[in-house]
């Protein structure tokens, strides 16, 4: 085990990486999908799929690798500084902050695309149902002589609240199918850090006594055949409010 160790030790970074690779491989497919996989279910919500987990895997492992060379790259400016070569660390540190900043800035994206393409629920933000723990909302009256919808929705812990948006269904008064209100030519609004959001210009004639705030992913949008979300509803919530994972509310202003 010594002269193992040993070996890794000296061994250069592309055959640590290599190493890695297969450790990583070794432990996170055998390993997370014939133990911690079955417990998915439980812990997560999301139920458990060998398929996708082994993709979410592939593609979390290739991020890993990403990582581990940003991370070398830090590693050679640190030893740069030792041997007092500070014009070499301080390109080391450019470079490594700047593959950093792409990393950030690409990578959420990216997971939440393969993800869309591959129906992957393991990289895909949780539906809206299993991360919304309560909604309030209040009406208030406006210069136009309609309602502004104030309201706050709290999320879970570690849910990244910008993945999310809020939408406001009423029942026609002459149909009886309920309509997303639209404002902008957007059916979807924002949900702010704090979880506060606002739907502007409700106008006075529509049904408030007899409508839903709805929380959607903000991914599912444009799946409504010409509507940003599901629209001309007979009955809420509905089979399409439930595929979406939708977090589906009676709307019951304190104001």
């Amino acid at each position: 085990m010594k002269q193992i160790v040993n070996e890794f030790g000296e061994a250069n970074f592309y055959k640590k990486l290599a190493i890695v690779a297969d450790l990583a491989t070794i432990l996170g497919v055998s390993i997370a999908t014939f133990v911690a996989g079955p417990f998915l279910s439980e812990v997560t919500g999301l139920g458990f799929s060998a398929s996708e987990f082994a993709v979410a895997v592939f593609f979390y492992f290739i991020f890993f690798i990403i990582f581990v060379g940003i991370l070398s790259v830090f590693w050679s400016a640190i030893q740069e500084i030792i041997s007092k070569n500070y014009g070499n660390a301080t390109g080391y540190f450019f470079l490594a902050f700047f593959f950093l900043a792409m990393y950030s800035s690409f990578v959420p994206g990216i997971k939440n695309f393969a993800g869309d393409i591959f129906g992957n629920r393991y990289m895909l933000p949780k539906p809206a149902q299993l991360v919304v723990s309560s909604l309030l909302a209040e009406k208030m009256e406006n210069s136009e002589g309609g309602y502004l919808i104030k309201g706050k929705v709290s999320f879970k812990k570690d849910v990244e609240i910008s993945d999310y948006v809020i939408a406001l269904y009423g029942a026609d008064s002459k149909t009886g199918v309920y309509v997303l209100h639209a404002f902008n030519n957007s059916q979807m609004f924002e949900i702010n850090g704090n979880g506060d959001f606002n739907i502007p210009s409700v106008a006075k004639d529509f049904r408030l006594d007899d409508s839903y705030v709805v929380v959607f992913r903000e991914l599912d949008s444009k799946r409504g055949a010409g509507s940003d979300f599901p629209n001309y509803l007979t009955v809420i919530p509905n089979i399409e409010l439930g595929e979406a994972g939708a977090f589906v509310q009676a709307f019951k202003p304190k104001g």
